[in-house]
């Protein structure tokens, strides 16, 4: 009965037919939400993740709020935070198996596995913000460039 049909009982099942018509408006690729903006958010080790507004998704997504114009405060929103944390160590498949030439000393030596996570970041968040109406893509977009501080203009004082 996934078009909705009557139940055995002969009246109709409305949760099923709302799923049905989820599931052809997702297989027709007719998606609510549209991608506004995305970034992706490093953490040193010992990086204060969880004090940034990157830290949890309601935090995020007011600060964005904040930073939007009038116009666009009350849009609709979602914001999704994926998380990815890093954890080298122990021996890779590769181990022993990486070498790295030394023009100095016109050597060859065994390039060590702490030296190629040394500037791994310990973990990253992959920040994205979906908007339900795609003309709102640029403000987030404008937005999230601000949050994150992109081409941010030098404070005068720096010196």
């Amino acid at each position: 009965h996934w078009d909705g049909a009557p139940r055995p009982d002969g009246m109709p099942d409305e949760r099923k037919r709302g799923l049905f018509e989820r599931w052809q408006s997702f297989l027709a690729r007719r998606v609510p939400w549209h991608l506004a903006a995305e970034t992706t958010i490093l953490f040193e080790t010992g990086g204060q993740e969880m004090a940034s507004v990157f830290g949890q998704e309601k935090t995020f997504e007011a600060a964005i709020r904040s930073l939007l114009p009038k116009e666009y405060e009350s849009i609709a929103l979602r914001v999704d935070i994926a998380r990815h944390l890093h954890r080298p160590g122990g021996h890779l498949p590769t181990s022993g198996q990486n070498f790295l030439y030394d023009p100095r000393n016109d050597r060859i030596r065994r390039l060590e596995e702490e030296e190629l996570f040394r500037h791994i970041p310990q973990s990253y968040r992959i920040c994205r913000v979906y908007t339900a109406d795609a003309e709102h893509r640029s403000p987030v977009a404008a937005a999230l460039d601000r949050l994150v501080r992109r081409d941010a203009a030098d404070d005068p004082t720096n010196m």
